[in-house]
Order: structure tokens, then C-alpha cells, then sequence
């Protein structure tokens, strides 16, 4: 990270998967290619006919709950480089517990953050207060609602990092449509995060998290035979082009269907090798996932290759990559150290658990 900078991660609680405004606060049956950050919907309140007096309710608790050994990982953006997905690699892991969201309060300690790393040499960030959460409670039409927003800063080296989470509650016809959030593995299968590095928005430098194993996702497995006698098997989870091309994007814009590159086995100059570290797989592609790219990070390196690369230019009419790239220290394939044709290749599908 270069330069005083701030990440801001915001993780999307609209009843749903899409950070999008709707006909009511935060309704995400309906998704957007629209959508904007949760932020500015928690910010943006000059609509909003904002009452405490008359809003009646039940008194049930609303609870954000954590599952056991949650952690969420950034996920590719459609159309960004290789190189920017390497650099922006993180992960978080969460607090696992039951956490009370306080109704008349209008803010509260909330601690959630167990632990934050970022960049691929997943420095570990250092909080620098505790965590606090803001709450709001509105109405407009027949919607009730109660807005939340989690704030902690944290460092990474001498850069400044704020993690917020916006959560949103929904009443409506004498009920909450739910009363319990929980991140669980259905829940983060799409992504529920979003944030953003520097001091503006700008397309590139946006961030979205998700699972990091995707379990309940399908894998695409690609066996690749190299005319030297290497051998590549580099297993994608997710909902792929070859199978499903036209599945249609989720509500963010810039984001499509889930994928990433999860574990990789390969062999060598006789030498086998395995991986499956998050921040030693980068996967980049376009809309749809289309014009995939993956990179196995060696480490340590071999024979003077620090990483493997593949580009599937041409994934949307089914043609294999024809070479593999072996890289130097860069990782950078315009400069590989050397390369190898393609011999013959195997792809199979294999369902979720």
C-alpha cells in the first residue's frame, strides 16, 4: 500500500444480497444494476420521514450471529487486471457469537472484527479502537426499518483502515420479514461485502468479499497436459461459462456470477505440487467469467519460476489455453521465464457437496 490511504469494507444486510433501493428501505428481492454502497444508503436519509414517536412494533430482539470460523475473502471484480486482484487479496475473519443489535440506543460497543489481513503478504492489521455501532430507527410508507452501522479503524503499517457494516431490519404487516441475520455459508455464497481503497470510489480499486471456500458451489476442474511434460490441474468453484454462459449478473454493478480459483495441483519437471492458500491462487476474468485468468504462486519457487499463469482468452467458445507461462520474480507473464504449448486437456465438472 502506498501513500495514506483508507479501505472501507461494507458489508450489505438489505434482507438480502443486493445493495439496491427499492420501492421500500432496502428491499432485495429486487436486484439493480443500480446498486450503490450501503454507506451512501445509510447516509442518504433527506427522503426519509425519519419517526420514533408512533412506530409500533414487537419488541423481539434483532440479532446479527456469526457462525464459528467465519472468514470472508475478497473476490475478483469483472474486467480488473491480474496484477490489481494480486495486490488487493484479503481476508477477515469474525467473531463467531449471537450479538444483540440494541433497538433504543443510538449507539453501542460492538466488537466483530477477530481479525483482518490485506495485500498478498497478508499483513495483519492492528485496531486502533474498539467497535462501535450506530443505530437509526425510520419510516416511510408502510416500512419500518432499523438501520445499523459498525465503524472500526484499524492499521496497516502506517496507513489508516476503516471497517464499517451497515445492517438494515425491515418490519412490515406486523412483522419482521426476519429478526436473526446469519452469516452463514448461504448467506456469504454471494457476496455480502463491499468497500472501497483510496479516498474515492474509483471502479478499479473496489472491493468485494464473499466465501472463501464457496462450498456450496459446483467446481470446474481443468487438467492440462504440457508438450515438456508438466502437467496442471487448477480447480475453479463457482458457476462457470462453459457450463451455464448465461447466468445473469447478481445486482452489483461490476460483479458477476460467483468464481474463484480454489486449489491447484501440478507437476513439475517430475516434481509434484499443491495449493489451495487463498493468497497463493489469483483469479481474474470478464462478464460472466468469461476470459478467465489464473495464477499459482510458488512458494517457494522452483527451477527460478515463482508462479504459473494461464489466460483463457477465448473460454466463451470453449478453446483451451494454449500455452502455459512460467514466471520470473515480477509474476508478470509479459516477462516469463519460459513457456510451454499445449499437449492435451480434460475438463470435468463436479457438483457440490
Amino acid at each position: 500500500m502506498k501513500g495514506p490511504c483508507w479501505l472501507v469494507l461494507t458489508i450489505c444486510f438489505y434482507m438480502g444480497w443486493a445493495c439496491a433501493p427499492q420501492e421500500g428501505p432496502w428491499d432485495a428481492s429486487q436486484n439493480s444494476q443500480d446498486s450503490y454502497s450501503g454507506l451512501e444508503q445509510f447516509n442518504a436519509v433527506d427522503d426519509l420521514n425519519i419517526q420514533s414517536d408512533d412506530v409500533n412494533e414487537p419488541t423481539t430482539p434483532l440479532i446479527l450471529e456469526v457462525p464459528s470460523n467465519t472468514r470472508l475473502c475478497g473476490v475478483f471484480r469483472e474486467n480488473r487486471a491480474l496484477s490489481m486482484e494480486h495486490d488487493l487479496l484479503a481476508m477477515i475473519e469474525l467473531e463467531p457469537g449471537e450479538y444483540d443489535l440494541h433497538r433504543e440506543q443510538d449507539s453501542f460497543p460492538l466488537d466483530i472484527i477477530r481479525a483482518f489481513w490485506f495485500g498478498p503478504d497478508r499483513n495483519q492489521a492492528i485496531a486502533e479502537q474498539a467497535g462501535i455501532c450506530y443505530h437509526e430507527k425510520g419510516k416511510k410508507s408502510v416500512y419500518i426499518w432499523h438501520r445499523y452501522l459498525f465503524e472500526q479503524t484499524f492499521k496497516i503499517g502506517t496507513d489508516s483502515v476503516r471497517l464499517a457494516l451497515p445492517i438494515s431490519f425491515t418490519f412490515k404487516n406486523n412483522n419482521f420479514s426476519m429478526d436473526r441475520f446469519v452469516l452463514d455459508e448461504k448467506t456469504i455464497t454471494y457476496p455480502v461485502m463491499e468497500g472501497f481503497l483510496g479516498y474515492g470510489q474509483e471502479e478499479s480499486e473496489l472491493l468485494h468479499f464473499a466465501s472463501c471456500s464457496y462450498r456450496l458451489l459446483d467446481s470446474m476442474v481443468y487438467k492440462f497436459q504440457w508438450q515438456n511434460n508438466d502437467m496442471t490441474v487448477f480447480e475453479q468453484k463457482g458457476i462457470n461459462p462453459l457450463a451455464k454462459p448465461a447466468i445473469m449478473s447478481i445486482g452489483y454493478t461490476g460483479v458477476t456470477v460467483p468464481a474463484n480459483f480454489v486449489k491447484a495441483s501440478v507437476v513439475i519437471s517430475g516434481n509434484d505440487r499443491e495449493e489451495d492458500d487463498y493468497f497463493k491462487l489469483v483469479y481474474a476474468a470478464d462478464h460472466h467469467n468469461w476470459n478467465a485468468e489464473f495464477l499459482m504462486i510458488l512458494d517457494p519457487p522452483q527451477e527460478g519460476v515463482y508462479g504459473l499463469y494461464l489466460n483463457w482468452g477465448d473460454n466463451q467458445n470453449l478453446t483451451p489455453p494454449q500455452e502455459l507461462y512460467y514466471l520470473g520474480f515480477d509474476l508478470d507473464p509479459d516477462n516469463a521465464v519460459r513457456r510451454s504449448k499445449l499437449s492435451s486437456y480434460e475438463i470435468q465438472e463436479i457438483s457440490a457437496e
